[in-house]
């Protein structure tokens, strides 16, 4: 509560100042021994903000944003039960809803222009109670009053309790597991649209196939025009196999990333089986290996980068929401990692491929992998890597590295791959 009250004292003491106005200037009087509606109604969403607050159930910024909120609502009504208590009139209280607007205005101004405070003060304290761990501080990421820890700090002995006690922190969890939650949650509603995507285009097919049992049934009733009709049948027999099969096989083959429509894919492509439990740990492994094999300071030639590159993306993966090419929080804590190998190999150009999974027809899929290739190009331009060095070339589903049978399988084609030329 004291790095908040450190932050937001003075728009707490704004929205204080709204609540005397609201008191002073809007006076409303209410029926004998009744509550306004309004303020029954924020008294009680007051009351849930509260409960919400203590039990974390908002987390990160949003979590910071309801206790400013909080805040704010309570000097408010401070302010303005203030000038009502002086006056001996609390019956005016119905005309305070008026100030509510400025009120909520001074809200806003408050999570807007003192979070990243919260955030920067937050992340310094952090980081020196890292520090004397002798851990890295420059990996740890705070979201409001969050603390976000890579694996390698997490699994420290004492590094996540030791920030559970710094003043102002609310919560300390891992960075990584979070981000892999979010994308199972994200890809079991990919999955369920694309199941219902599949449920419609079923009875679709049943549909068209009662159609066709009607029409050869009014064809039945015809009479035959040649000497041998069983002959003539079994040519439609067989016609009607091979339309079934080519059928089932371009549902084998539909396409699920872009859009959320399932669409055939022309070429099937086959995915490597993916790596056990056993074979993950290893190239983890091997991955810190080569990192720490590097030399410390001084240039670095192509294939030390690239090397460099696989192991950053072995150990922290790059990912993107279904159909989406925006670049969120751990997409550039791995970009922050690469930046520092690409300017020790400054000779070396990168072609930055994007790639998806096989949602959508091919066309969306290839358009989408190029604003994520894009995206990414744009990112580390700003991080200061000559643009002349970087080449962004969109792949869509065409290179998978997993099958696209489940939300993993799908998660890890949805990727960016770094190409040292």
């Amino acid at each position: 509560m004291g790095l908040i009250i450190e932050h937001f004292w003075l728009w707490f003491v704004a929205a204080f100042a709204v609540g005397v106005s609201a008191g002073y200037f809007f006076r409303e009087a209410e029926e004998p021994n009744k509550i306004s509606p309004w303020l029954l109604w924020s008294g009680l969403a007051f009351v849930a903000g509260l409960v919400a607050a203590a039990l974390h159930v908002l987390t990160g910024r949003y979590g910071l944003y309801l206790e400013e909120a909080l805040g704010a609502f309570a000097s408010f009504i401070l302010g303005a039960a203030l000038v009502a208590g002086l006056r001996g009139a609390w019956r005016e209280h119905k005309g305070w809803a008026l100030g509510l607007v400025p009120a909520a205005l001074v809200g806003v101004g408050a999570a807007i222009f003192a979070t990243p405070g919260v955030e920067s003060d937050l992340k310094k304290k952090a980081g020196e109670a890292v520090a004397a761990l002798g851990l890295d501080a420059g990996k740890i990421d705070v979201i409001g009053r969050d603390i976000r820890l890579p694996k390698e700090i997490a699994d420290t002995a004492g590094a996540a309790q030791k920030l559970a006690q710094l003043a102002g922190a609310r919560l300390v969890s891992t960075a990584d597991q979070l981000a892999d939650d979010a994308a199972r949650l994200r890809d079991k509603a990919g999955a369920v649209i694309a199941d219902a995507a599949k449920t419609a285009e079923t009875a679709q097919d049943k549909i068209a196939g009662s159609a066709g049992k009607t029409d050869a049934a009014g064809k039945a009733d015809a009479p035959a025009k040649t000497d041998s009709p069983a002959k003539d049948a079994s040519p439609a027999k067989e016609s009607a196999k091979d339309a079934a099969a080519k059928d089932a096989a371009g549902k084998d083959a539909a396409g699920k990333d872009a859009g959320g429509k399932v669409s055939a894919s022309k070429t099937p492509v086959v995915a490597p089986p993916a790596p056990d439990a056993a074979a993950r740990a290893e190239k983890a492994r091997t991955a810190k290996a080569a990192l720490a094999a590097l030399p410390a300071k001084g240039d670095i030639d192509a294939n030390a980068c690239q090397t460099a590159f696989a192991a950053i993306q072995t150990l922290d993966k790059i990912r993107f929401v279904t159909g989406a090419a925006s670049i969120g929080r751990g997409a550039s804590r791995v970009l922050d990692q690469l930046v520092p190998i690409m300017q020790r190999c400054p000779n070396a150009h990168i072609e930055i491929g994007g790639h998806t999974d096989n949602v959508g027809d091919e066309q969306a899929n290839l358009a989408l992998s190029q604003r994520r290739a894009d995206a990414i190009v744009k990112y580390l331009r700003l991080e200061g890597i000559a643009p002349a060095r970087l080449v962004g070339v969109g792949y869509g589903s065409a290179r998978p590295v997993a099958a696209n049978d489940d939300d993993a399988g799908r998660a890890e084609n949805r990727r960016i791959e770094f190409l040292v030329k």
